[in-house]
């Protein structure tokens, strides 16, 4: 496999989702992470501080980084650059290629083809003697036949694919070539594997570009037209003729990316769940996709390879406009496929213990409320958590939560000292024990890998503590809590290395308002997963991992935040950061009356806190550290919260 050069983390290296440096990253391959495992024992700190663990995104925290307006982060010299999101086409040999396809290259080559040169079995000599010269150096060429008019799969069976010198990639419609911004037959295009758009332009620049890289110079992002042949109309993305109906083309899209939400019980105003559903819905449902509007995934393309991602591909939009056009067909029913979900499933599963407030809550109808609750039956066997999933029992008015494990009367002494279900804290601050989870709108849970959990003590409470925003009206509330153990003793710990701001000042009407926070590992670790968090004012975020050797992975960008849809993003594969890595979040804030979602009118001047009405950065990185030295670090950090 060819070895990546540290230019490319230096423009944003995104194979590093992959684990697959080595070296100077000190990588354990997932499977391998618990092999040089040695016991550990408790360290016996039982420190009492309180540890200003900071809210900073419904997820409390010390502080990991120190704002500043004017900071240049790694981000920023990607401004204004192309990313490519997934995609998939056929090549010459009938299989379907992917992004995916591209991690073993150090960059690929992308040279648009027109269809008489497939039917000639041959291509450009100078590009073919390129592909020659550096293929085996680890770059990867293409050539992109753009040609409406090209029979797939008689082509398929009659290249000759070593003759013709370079493997074929089918794009009739011209998605990956338009994702590219090719613009003729003469543009080429020079993209890294995570879907950055290096270079656009003439093939005479591809030699300087290719050994630039093998000398460890970074290119610099270069975007230029390249005058020659127009490209030819592209196909469109369905067939004229071809009719789409909701059982066998509609409602498979709509159960991946919409259904978990829009459902009976769930967060989403209305079920999308049937046919009854959604064909009532059809031309609202085509606009609000169409827009980008839903389903609410934020993640862009290029920063960060994630699991259930709901970003709809152009053939999906297109296949529900045509459906919404055409009358909104049911089709035959026999055509469906997947099962409607149980209205109330759990995401991971039926848990192993179920804990539910020991009384509704009245939650008062106007402002913030935060509200702690011991939840009845402590923990009595003391066996390690893997998970916890929290369900709220009233949606309106749950703003986000955290569960805590107490293994002291503290947390019970709160709430016998207070008339009334539970207890008030202070929005600004957790209580001082060990955090198990948190929730906000929107997040999707995962269970971690095989031997990470939180020791738990025999006898302890769980704790929620829990945001309340009123809707204007009286409303209740009976929340729940599940628990999912852990099979065995946990050789690891799942922790979290927070960046956060409390020095946010955001003036009245400022429309580009920025911070930066950061942070540097002291382990060697495998990143999981990362949540993100801010309030109204909240419009962009980029967060990004710099290692010791320069390369920059490029973690989350979210660019146009949603609070009323916070996500917690896991990676395709755990990303490995060696100690010194630097973290960096930089996030925007629009304080103008031109955003829809600023609480005042007129604009007001806008501090750190909790409220909705105040703001936050927080940005959680979960982590499993490498070797025990780390795992003792992150438990005794975890545990100091007792």
């Amino acid at each position: 496999m060819p070895s990546h050069g540290s230019w490319m983390g230096r423009v944003g290296d995104p194979i590093g989702l992959q684990g697959r440096e080595a070296g100077s990253a000190g990588r354990l391959s997932a499977r391998r992470m618990f092999a040089r495992d040695r016991r550990t024992t408790a360290t016996g700190r039982r420190s009492r501080l309180f540890a200003l663990a900071v809210l900073a995104g419904c997820l409390g925290a010390t502080f990991a980084g120190r704002s500043g307006r004017s900071d240049r982060v790694a981000s920023d010299r990607l401004d204004g650059a192309r990313f490519l999101a997934d995609f998939s086409l056929r090549n010459s040999r009938g299989d379907t290629v992917t992004m995916k396809d591209w991690r073993s290259f150090r960059l690929v080559v992308l040279i648009p083809t027109p269809s008489r040169d497939l039917n000639a079995a041959k291509f450009d000599p100078a590009i073919r003697s390129h592909a020659s010269a550096y293929r085996s150096r680890g770059f990867g060429f293409f050539a992109v036949c753009v040609d409406p008019s090209v029979d797939v799969d008689r082509t398929e069976s009659s290249i000759d694919a070593t003759q013709f010198g370079l493997p074929i990639l089918f794009d009739p419609a011209q998605e990956l070539v338009d994702a590219a911004g090719i613009r003729s037959m003469a543009d080429v295009a020079v993209v890294d594997p995570g879907g950055l758009v290096l270079f656009r332009g003439p093939i005479s620049r591809l030699e300087t570009i290719l050994d630039g890289v093998l000398a460890g110079k970074p290119p610099a992002l270069e975007y230029s037209d390249t005058p020659g042949e127009p490209l030819p109309e592209p196909a469109p993305l369905i067939a004229a003729g071809v009719s789409v109906t909701y059982s066998r083309d509609v409602a498979p899209i709509l159960r991946a990316h919409c259904v978990e939400c829009h459902r009976p019980g769930e967060v989403g105003p209305f079920s999308l769940a049937t046919y009854r559903d959604v064909g009532k819905r059809a031309r609202f449902v085509r606009d609000v996709t169409g827009s980008g509007q839903m389903p609410p995934w934020r993640a862009q393309p290029g920063y960060g390879e994630f699991l259930d991602a709901h970003r709809l591909t152009r053939r999906e939009l297109a296949l529900i406009d045509r459906w919404a056009e055409s009358g909104a067909p049911e089709g035959d029913r026999s055509d469906l496929v997947a099962a409607s979900p149980s209205p109330d499933a759990w995401q991971l599963g039926l848990p192993d213990v179920v804990l539910t407030m020991a009384e509704p809550y009245d939650v008062p109808a106007v402002g913030d409320d935060w509200r702690g609750f011991v939840l009845p039956g402590p923990l009595v066997d003391g066996r390690a958590i893997a998970a916890v999933e929290y369900r709220p029992g009233n949606r309106k008015v749950a703003h986000h939560a955290r569960v805590f494990v107490d293994d002291t009367p503290y947390s019970r002494r709160l709430d016998a000292e207070t008339p009334g279900p539970g207890f008030g804290y202070d929005g600004r601050f957790d209580i001082p024990r060990p955090a198990l989870a948190e929730w906000a709108p929107g997040m999707r849970l995962r269970l971690p890998p095989e031997g990470v959990a939180k020791p738990v003590r025999p006898g302890s409470d769980v704790v929620l503590l829990l945001h309340y925003h009123g809707t204007g009206k009286p409303e209740k509330d009976l929340s729940r809590v599940g628990i999912y153990y852990a099979k065995a003793a946990p050789r690891r710990i799942m922790a979290m290395q927070t960046l956060s701001s409390d020095r946010i000042d955001i003036p009245a009407g400022a429309a580009q308002h920025r911070e930066v926070a950061r942070s540097t590992l002291r382990h060697d670790v495998h990143a999981y997963s990362v949540f993100p968090h801010g309030h109204n004012l909240l419009r962009e975020l980029k967060f990004t991992a710099t290692l010791p050797d320069g390369q920059v992975r490029r973690m989350l960008w979210i660019k146009d935040w949603d609070f009323g849809w916070q996500s917690q993003y896991y990676y395709a594969e755990p990303i490995a950061l060696p100690r010194g890595t630097k973290l960096e979040v930089v996030a925007l804030y629009d304080n103008s009356s031109a955003n829809p979602r600023n609480p005042n009118s007129p604009p007001a001047r806008v501090k750190y806190g909790p409220s909705s009405r105040e703001e936050m950065l927080g940005c959680h990185l979960y982590v499993v550290a490498d070797d025990a030295d780390g795992d003792t670090y992150y438990r005794a950090k975890w545990e100091s919260a007792r």
